[in-house]
């Protein structure tokens, strides 16, 4: 289990994932606090001067003799000047907090992989010269921070026909401003209408929404309630703004099987609970819907110790009182529905399988389906959402 953590990490920091290798390595740590290996790959994600030290000096604890260890210590104190060494008797269990400093370049392009039993790579903050001012080149890719409408066929952005600098200032001033000078921190976490489409490229919590509704399970009503993106709604021709988003989707993006509409969709979430993104830039680059339902009940244990113990693609989140609810990840065949009108081939999908538990014995198993082009797009608020559910029995 240990190693698994451990190659697990290995493979995020080679990926340049850099944090979430930094988090299972210090999990490895508290079972084989004298693994060098370990302590090197720690070293090559540090969150920061005093942790890159501190792994280099472990290393000399367990191995004086270990000439990369040595190398990169005294290229360390070369460049930053001799510090003290890091304090004894802070467990291994728990990452230090990270100290004021700035965060290493990701690795550079063409750095070969290396495996668990092999040598570590050679980078970590010894290996970087203080930052210098440097030119930076933006490049607008239909990200948080992108550009509304940009990436729509025939939508140019707010007139001005592209994503350049004058748009995104245009759209800031004209819409972003407003609503943070008027609304500040008091509509997080709200539903703003006809706002929730430029509101969702705010940063964090600004760029997501509290929602509630009812579900039923094994003939028992739960209530369910979740934080999440604010272009994602239930379909429900009752809703007078999710009317209005079908509407502007039934102009500009249709489907390739032309018997199908954006109101097929409700029907569908009136069997079991449904959430599809509206945002037109992010269907037209992604090529085809981004769904979220409920797929039933799972029988299994959902006690933290039994769920901790195993493998998953993401750690365990904790829901309190002792159950812990896990996701896999997988890559699937797509698409489920191409759009059309000049959309991008969708490609490969993505769909992420998570279980909520409902008591020790039984969970609730949800599914979230995008293209796998958008899931980088997604990604903080998918984890955000899945740690925020909360079902109650009615």
């Amino acid at each position: 289990m240990a190693s698994s953590i451990l190659h697990q990490a290995v493979e995020l920091a080679q990926a340049g994932r850099r944090e979430e290798a930094r988090q299972l390595i210090w999990q490895y740590l508290q079972s084989d606090p004298s693994n060098e290996t370990a302590w090197l790959w720690l070293a090559s994600v540090a969150a920061d001067q005093p942790e890159y030290q501190r792994a280099l000096n472990e290393v000399l604890r367990i191995n004086p003799n270990n000439q990369q260890a040595q190398q990169l210590l005294a290229q360390f104190q070369q460049q930053y000047g001799a510090a003290a060494p890091p304090s004894v008797g802070v467990s291994y269990g728990v990452p230090p907090q990270a100290a004021p400093s700035y965060t290493p370049p990701p690795p550079v392009q063409g750095t070969p992989a290396f495996s668990v039993q092999g040598t570590p790579p050679q980078r970590g903050y010894g290996m970087y010269a203080p930052p210098q001012p440097v030119e930076v080149k933006v490049e607008t890719r239909g990200g948080r921070r992108g550009c509304l409408g940009c990436g729509v066929p025939g939508c140019g952005c707010l007139g001005c026909g592209g994503c350049g600098q004058g748009c995104i200032l245009l759209l800031l001033v004209i819409i972003i401003v407003p609503i943070v000078f008027c609304g500040g921190l008091t509509f997080t976490g709200r539903t703003l209408g006809p706002l929730d489409l430029p509101a969702a490229y705010l940063p964090g919590e600004m760029g997501r929404k509290d929602i509630t509704f009812d579900a039923t399970l094994d003939d028992q009503p739960y209530q369910v309630s979740a934080s999440v993106p604010r272009t994602w709604y239930i379909p429900d021709d009752n809703n007078e703004m999710w009317v209005a988003w079908r509407s502007m989707l039934d102009d500009a993006l249709t489907f390739t099987e032309t018997s199908t509409t954006w109101a097929d969709f409700e029907t569908e979430a009136v069997e079991n609970p449904l959430l599809i993104d509206i945002n037109p830039a992010v269907l037209a680059e992604g090529g085809d819907v981004i769904i979220m339902r409920l797929v039933g009940s799972a029988s299994g244990n959902y006690s933290c110790s039994q769920v901790q113990s195993a493998s998953y693609d993401e750690p365990p989140t904790n829901y309190g009182g002792g159950l812990c609810g896990y996701r896999t990840d997988e890559d699937t065949p797509g698409p489920i529905n191409a759009v059309m009108s000049g959309a991008k081939d969708p490609g490969e999908a993505y769909t992420i399988t998570f279980y909520v538990p409902l008591n020790q014995s039984k969970a609730a198993q949800w599914q979230i389906y995008l293209p796998k082009s958008q899931y980088s797009f997604y990604e903080d608020d998918i984890k955000a959402l899945i740690e925020s559910i909360e079902i109650d029995p009615q």
